[in-house]
């Protein structure tokens, strides 16, 4: 994001201009309409429905083209997100090879195998100098025997280039992780359905990630109480910013580009 999008407050606080709060919504549903469209086509429910949304384009909407992300599902609109064309995004789930690199790995079969590929990309990242950085989602429980608590704990020791991003479930926002403190690193706590909150936290987080100060712990609290969505809406509404025909010329624009996209997929099979 260039410096004249952003501003440091008197808080501390990342100020945004409109353009980035209207990217902010804009990215949101580009990337509802690809997982619709890929639920049609493909008729694949993908993992990360209603509720990710400001988790994922709140953290992942500035990354650099060659950081790389281990996301929980919903692989695609990280695609995207990035840069890659729509037909590639299509041709990816088909099983075509575009040989378009994304730096997005697949869903891992479990957190730890995610955070432990985020976080060895980190130490590559680090070892060979590069300024880029990891990063990493789960939407298991810290709190749970399985959580990979010395993978962090390894970040934490080496000042990797890393942020990890929780993402919990409403049933499990009550519960706190007694072994956070333990990991050496920012903790931080979000409310995951504010996509503003969670790209001002994200920002941070990867600003001293990438400049060597460490990985960061995101938790993004509250997802699925209410749509992400419907609540930047109304959130551009009460600044002003919302126009209903911005939104319809929009989304036509865009189904358009996927209606060409999908038949261009499909007829590379």
């Amino acid at each position: 994001m260039s410096k004249k999008s952003e501003r440091e407050n008197a808080t501390g606080k990342v100020a945004l201009n409109s353009r980035k709060l209207k990217q902010l919504f804009s990215t949101m549903l580009k990337c509802r309409m690809i997982q619709d469209r890929v639920r049609r086509v493909f008729s694949r429910r993908a993992a990360g429905d209603l509720g990710q949304d400001a988790a994922e384009v709140g953290a992942a909407v500035d990354l650099l083209r060659d950081d790389f992300i281990a996301p929980v599902g919903r692989e695609f609109v990280f695609h995207f997100m990035k840069g890659g064309p729509l037909r590639s995004v299509f041709a990816r789930l088909r099983a075509l090879d575009v040989g378009v690199p994304s730096g997005v790995i697949g869903p891992a079969g479990s957190v730890a195998e995610r955070l432990s590929m985020a976080t060895g990309a980190a130490l590559a990242f680090k070892r060979h100098k590069q300024a880029k950085i990891a990063l990493a989602f789960a939407a298991d429980d810290p709190t749970s025997d399985d959580f990979p608590h010395h993978v962090l704990r390894f970040a934490s020791r080496h000042k990797l280039p890393v942020v990890y991003v929780i993402q919990h479930a409403p049933a499990k926002n009550t519960r706190r992780n007694t072994q956070v403190s333990d990991y050496g690193m920012p903790s931080i706590v979000v409310d995951g359905n504010d996509v503003v909150a969670v790209y001002r936290v994200s920002q941070e987080a990867v600003r001293r990630a990438r400049e060597g100060h460490g990985p960061a712990l995101i938790h993004c609290h509250n997802l699925g109480n209410g749509d992400p969505l419907k609540l930047m809406e109304n959130y551009l509404k009460r600044k002003r910013l919302w126009s209903d025909d911005w939104k319809d010329k929009m989304t036509s624009a865009f189904s358009r580009k996927l209606d060409t996209a999908a038949a261009s997929a499909k007829r590379s099979r």
